[in-house]
């Protein structure tokens, strides 16, 4: 059998084992160790609001990496909308990365989402990434602690 060539070995993964993920992790955080940075890439962590029988109403997940926390995805049920849903989420997250001293919180968000809910909440835009499916943008935003 011939050798593979380089394109040939990578395999895709839709969604991406766990155990892979962490792998990668782990080798992000010793070469940081390597280089003296501490801190390095923490384990994700989530929050949910959940109704009596279980269903979601309501979440937000991320990571904590080299002392900033990176909000992954926020998302509340529309009939819950503008009701502190959400904001009782950042509040959690913004407990967890003072708690973690995390010297700011950030994530994105599209231009059709969520923008005016994070500068409410006193996050900054810092960023807008053209270029996106119907002329929409990802908008990047921060809150320093």
């Amino acid at each position: 059998m011939a050798n593979k060539t380089l394109e040939e070995k990578i395999q895709p993964a839709f969604p991406p084992a766990d155990e892979d993920v962490m792998f990668l992790t782990d080798k992000i955080n010793e070469a940081s160790a390597e280089k003296g940075i501490k801190g390095g890439v923490r384990l994700p962590f989530g929050y949910f609001i959940r109704d009596e029988s279980g269903k979601m109403l309501a979440g937000c997940n991320g990571s904590i990496i080299f002392g900033g926390l990176h909000i992954d995805q926020l998302w509340v049920d529309t009939s819950l909308r503008k009701t502190g849903y959400g904001t009782m989420l950042l509040n959690k997250v913004e407990e967890l990365a003072k708690k973690e001293n995390c010297t700011m919180i950030y994530l994105a968000t599209m231009s059709f989402l969520a923008e005016e809910f994070y500068t409410k909440n006193g996050y900054t835009v810092y960023c807008r990434h053209k270029g996106f499916t119907n002329d929409s943008e990802m908008i990047s935003l921060h809150k320093y602690l």
